[in-house]
């Protein structure tokens, strides 16, 4: 992303892997650990593109049904164990990431022929949740942005991932590294969906692709942080002579 530097190379965590356990216990007290081997299986899924900055594509027609069944269907292939990363794994020191609130759009404008601007009111990080029906196939694109531009439509730049705007980024990166989310449909019923690799700094929401035009209710905006409990005020004592700084 910036420049000569491959997050690859510096990141202890190196390629998407996953080392888990499923724990069961039974009525009669004992338990059964089932760990991560090359027994495993695995099919390709419905996130067709994620990254922590850019966004992410999903396709909902990708959905594997029925995939806990004896015999799912897909094409499925025997996991491939890898060394994994360096060091032993420990608890999470803080509180985790959530979703702590939930944000109604203030207004929702078409700015060109099938194309809205959603505010949300305020500048956040995190996401959106759609709830949309429409025909297999139809793709509804999200980008987003901390301003506006002159004329009322959204400006990209605001939001750019490392400030890539105009080619600066390393091997890989896009051109302009704005913030986008895609999500296709897989038709039948009312669909919802929100990312779940991907967060954005954002205040409106550019959306087109939209089977007809979206409705107050049909997306809101996911404010993320980490969970932590609210606390008391300190003031905390300083050694200069003016005595307390809240």
């Amino acid at each position: 992303m910036w420049g000569a530097r491959n997050w690859r190379g510096f990141l202890v965590t190196g390629r998407p892997c996953v080392n888990a356990m499923i724990r069961l216990s039974y009525a009669d007290g004992t338990t059964d650990v089932i760990a991560t081997d090359n027994s495993w299986q695995t099919a390709p899924g419905p996130i067709v593109r994620n990254n922590v900055y850019l966004g992410e594509h999903y396709d909902a027609r990708r959905e594997v049904k029925n995939w806990a069944a004896d015999n799912p269907a897909g094409s499925w292939k025997g996991a491939v164990a890898v060394a994994g990363p360096a060091g032993a794994p420990q608890a999470q020191m803080q509180p985790p990431v959530r979703v702590t609130k939930i944000l109604q759009p203030r207004s929702i404008r078409e700015v060109k022929p099938g194309t809205y601007l959603l505010d949300m009111g305020q500048n956040f990080a995190g996401g959106v949740r759609l709830r949309v029906q429409g025909p297999a196939g139809r793709q509804v694109v999200l980008r987003f942005g901390e301003d506006t531009l002159k004329d009322g439509q959204i400006n990209v730049m605001t939001s750019v991932a490392g400030q890539i705007k105009g080619g600066n980024g390393g091997p890989g990166a896009p051109h302009i590294a704005w913030q986008e989310d895609r999500y296709t449909l897989k038709g039948g019923g009312v669909e919802t969906w929100s990312p779940r690799f991907t967060y954005h700094g954002f205040r409106y929401v550019e959306v087109s692709g939209w089977p007809g035009r979206p409705g107050a209710g049909d997306i809101t905006g996911l404010r993320m942080n980490a969970d932590l409990q609210p606390g008391a005020a300190l003031r905390v004592p300083t050694t200069c002579s003016t005595g307390w700084i809240p």
